[in-house]
């Protein structure tokens, strides 16, 4: 069980991201949640990034640490985020991405809601454009255990796992370049992690990151996604390939059709 006042670690990787860490940092530094510490991995940037974090460090009260050194892709930054990481729980926040300034404190009480042991708590994502401008909102699936050999049941810059799960499932792995966090989430159901509601936006994110863009990103992350299910043993793996290739080139036909249009019909539906 979680003490009743946990140490919340959060985790930032980022690489040449000075267009928009300072938001980032911001929703940080605005949490109401006293007991965190923050953890950025820089993956060598040779903007103004580093500069920024240097600027961040001389006012950030809580505790803070930061590296800026080459990695091998988002999930190695991640784990050696998860590796430096000291709290009982852990969140993963883009360098894109920013938090409500209740998003921790929330996270905290909803862990105090549910009884299990092992668990993991996902909140609502708002998607927004690259301006912040929000679009359009997504929600956890209320059943995860049911919903995860379809598809990612939760959305990984919502998701916070306490460290005792990490110990139990491992971390992140390279193998997969953009879909290590649907393997984890997969292995987290195998191994009987139950999962709860936050009820409340946590995060912003920002559309337009490594795996949310491009047609080769999509086909990459759609193949990565059926290579997770054969691992997993899901029985129909190959369909669930098929429709989610068929999916990414829907949704390329759509875009083209009516491009911005589509977007603010989205916006006026929320």
């Amino acid at each position: 069980m979680l003490s009743s006042n946990p140490l919340v670690s959060i985790v930032t990787i980022c690489f040449n991201a000075e267009a928009t860490i300072r938001d980032t940092l911001a929703s940080i530094q605005r949490q109401t949640y006293e007991h965190m510490e923050y953890i950025v991995i820089d993956g060598g940037s040779t903007d103004g990034t580093t500069g920024i974090l240097t600027e961040f460090e001389s006012v950030y009260s809580r505790p803070f640490r930061w590296v800026s050194e080459t990695d091998r892709g988002i999930f190695d930054a991640m784990n050696k985020g998860l590796q430096m990481a000291r709290g009982e729980v852990i969140g993963i926040l883009n360098a894109d991405d920013w938090y409500e300034p209740e998003t921790v404190e929330e996270v905290v009480k909803a862990f105090a809601r549910s009884p299990d042991e092992l668990r993991i708590v996902a909140g609502r994502l708002c998607l927004c454009d690259r301006s912040g401008r929000k679009l359009y909102y997504r929600d956890p699936s209320p059943d995860v255990h049911a919903r995860v050999e379809r598809q990612m049941p939760v959305h990984h810059p919502s998701t916070f796992v306490p460290r005792a799960v990490y110990d139990r499932i491992g971390t992140y792995d390279r193998e997969f370049e953009l879909s290590a966090d649907y393997d984890l989430v997969f292995r987290a159901v195998k191994a009987g992690v139950s999962f709860f509601s936050a009820e409340k936006v946590v995060t912003n994110m920002r559309v337009g990151g490594l795996s949310s863009v491009g047609l080769k990103n999509d086909r990459r992350r759609v193949l990565e996604d059926h290579l997770i299910r054969r691992k997993h043993g899901v029985s129909g793996a190959f369909r669930y390939f098929l429709k989610d290739l068929l999916m990414v080139y829907y949704r390329k036909l759509k875009r083209r059709i009516f491009g911005k249009f589509f977007v603010l019909i989205r916006v006026d539906l929320e």
